[in-house]
C-alpha cells in the first residue's frame, strides 16, 4: 500500500520536517539536524528562532531548547515562513538590511540670503520594489512634522539657520528593514547690499532732460530681480521713466524730454514693482557718463 501524497503547498514551499538522527549513544550532544538538496537553509525552530546555513549533508546542532527544524530552497522563502511563525521577527538577520540608493540629494551644506527661498532634497530608493520608503525631518527646532523627501523655505531669516536631519527609513513584508540618516547645514546670512555703475547723463533737449540710459553692471539686487524689473524716479518732478526694451542698444531708459527742475538733479534708482528705493545719483551734464552706485534707501532732500 503506498503512502498518501504529500500536500501540493508543501512540495511548492520547499522545506520539511526533517528527521531527527540519534547517534548509537542516543545523548543530547549527538542530536543534530542535516539540509538535504535542493534546499539551502533552514529555521531552527523554538522560544529563540534561528537562521541557519550550512552545505547538505552537513549536521547543524541547534540549542537545546529548539523544537523543530524546516528547511527551504532560498533564504527568501525562509524569511516569508520566519514571518509567519513569529510577525516581530527580524528579516535582517536572514536577509541582511534593504539598499537605499540615493535619487536627488542635496549638499550637506547650503548657504542663502534673507527673503530667499531654499529646497533641501534627501530623496532615496530602494532596490527592493516591494518596500516602502518613508521620511522624516527635525531641524534645530524638534521635529518638523514633515513626510516627503524633501524640506521647502520661503521667506528665509537668520533664525532658519541650523542642522536639519532626514532620516530614511525603508521595510517591506518579511520586516527587512533599511535606513539613511542625512544631515544638512543651512546658513542663512543677510544679503549684501545692491550696488552697481549706471551709465547716464544729462542731454538733449536741455541740461534738464536724462539722456538714454542703462546698467553695465549690477550687483546683489533683491532676490530674482534684473534690469527689467528696475525703473529710475526723478523726486522733483515726480516722473518716473520705466524699462523699455524698444530703446536702440544697450539703453533701457530714457525720459524723452525733460524731467528734472533746474538745479535738483536727482535720480533715484528703485525696484518697480515695490518702488524700494536701491541708491540716489546725480546725473551730470552731458551723456554716456558712467556713475557707481552703492546701496542707500534714503532719498536725499
Amino acid at each position: 500500500m503506498q503512502p498518501p501524497a504529500q500536500p501540493a503547498w508543501q512540495q511548492k514551499l520547499l522545506y520539511k520536517l526533517v528527521t531527527t538522527v540519534l547517534s548509537q549513544t542516543d545523548t543530547m550532544e549527538d542530536f543534530y539536524y542535516q539540509i538535504t538538496l535542493p534546499n539551502t537553509c533552514a529555521l531552527t525552530l523554538g522560544p529563540n528562532m534561528s537562521y541557519e546555513e550550512a552545505d547538505p549533508a552537513a549536521k547543524v546542532w541547534p540549542p537545546a531548547s529548539q523544537t523543530g527544524f524546516e528547511e527551504f530552497l532560498t533564504a527568501q522563502d525562509a524569511a516569508t515562513r520566519a514571518v509567519e511563525i513569529d510577525p516581530t521577527f527580524n528579516g535582517n538577520l536572514i536577509l541582511g538590511p534593504l539598499d537605499l540608493q540615493p535619487v536627488d540629494v542635496s549638499s550637506a551644506e547650503t548657504d542663502a540670503f534673507v527673503g530667499q527661498s531654499v529646497v533641501i532634497n534627501s530623496e532615496y530608493e530602494c532596490t527592493d520594489l516591494t518596500a516602502t520608503v518613508t521620511y522624516s525631518w527635525s531641524g534645530p527646532t524638534g521635529d518638523l512634522g514633515i513626510t516627503t523627501s524633501s524640506l521647502s523655505f520661503d521667506n528665509l531669516s537668520e533664525d532658519y539657520s541650523g542642522t536639519y536631519i532626514c532620516t530614511v527609513s525603508a521595510s517591506n513584508p518579511v520586516n527587512q528593514t533599511g535606513e539613511v540618516v542625512n544631515f544638512f547645514t543651512l546658513t542663512v546670512t543677510p544679503a549684501p547690499n545692491p550696488s552697481g555703475v549706471i551709465n547716464t547723463g544729462r542731454s538733449g533737449a536741455s541740461v534738464n532732460d536724462l539722456a538714454p540710459s542703462y546698467f553695465p553692471t549690477l550687483n546683489n539686487l533683491p532676490a530674482g530681480a534684473t534690469e527689467a524689473d528696475l525703473e529710475l524716479y526723478v523726486p522733483g518732478t515726480d516722473t518716473v521713466i520705466s524699462y523699455n526694451p524698444e530703446l536702440p542698444e544697450p539703453f533701457k531708459f530714457d525720459s524723452l524730454g525733460n524731467c528734472f527742475n533746474t538745479g535738483d538733479y536727482r535720480l533715484v534708482i528703485r525696484v518697480a514693482a515695490t518702488s524700494q528705493v536701491l541708491a540716489t545719483v546725480y546725473p551730470p551734464a552731458g551723456a554716456n557718463q558712467n556713475i557707481l552706485w552703492l546701496y542707500n534707501p534714503v532719498v536725499p532732500s
